[in-house]
């Protein structure tokens, strides 16, 4: 009797093995981009403004080029995932991540530990128009156990021990996008 028991209770832990839910929605792959009626030189002045007012530092920063990118960021306080329509189920959210269910279920997901990327930008002229592509860029998202500590604060990681590191999907929602070309528009 006590074998059929813990035979019974591996299959049914097998069957409920731990896995990544793969993001299902529509989502920016390829970055977005608009158009603006500033001139270049501009743009750029509001784009790097914008970031001061947002707290957001900028690595790489190069005007001629219309290069700009940002230091790593973290979503842990901007992020969601899909619901059962593939959509994000926060609508504010930066940035929509793959669920990790465990074999409990107690919860519906569990949490990341890490979730951080880099905003790309590229400003440049064509045709007598001013354009600004954003792209997210070097996302690292994952779950870490046992010893595994993120301070979403000041988006730092310490490392202990680490047993498991499991790496979700993760990809825009459009939302800090349009919050940028809010900016750039004056709205």
């Amino acid at each position: 009797m006590k074998n059929l028991f813990v035979i019974c209770l591996l299959c049914l832990c097998s069957s409920c093995a731990m896995h990544v839910i793969p993001l299902k929605g529509t989502y920016h792959k390829e970055g977005y981009t608009f158009s603006t009626e500033l001139s270049k030189a501009a743009a750029w002045d509001t784009l790097i403004n914008f970031f001061t007012r947002e707290g957001i530092g900028l690595k790489t920063l190069d005007k001629a080029d219309g290069i700009l990118i940002t230091d790593k960021v973290s979503f842990l306080k901007h992020y969601t995932w899909e619901n059962a329509n593939d959509a994000p189920t926060d609508s504010l959210a930066y940035v929509v991540c793959s669920k990790y269910r465990d074999w409990t279920m107690v919860q519906p997901t569990i949490r990341p530990s890490i979730l951080n990327g880099a905003w790309m930008m590229h400003l440049y002229e064509q045709n007598n128009h001013t354009y600004l592509q954003i792209n997210l860029a070097n996302t690292d998202a994952r779950i870490a156990g046992f010893g595994q500590t993120a301070n979403a604060t000041n988006n730092t990681t310490t490392t202990d021990n680490l047993s498991y590191n499991i790496v979700l999907e993760v990809r825009s929602t459009g939302i800090f996008e349009n919050k940028v070309r809010s900016a750039i528009d004056g709205k």
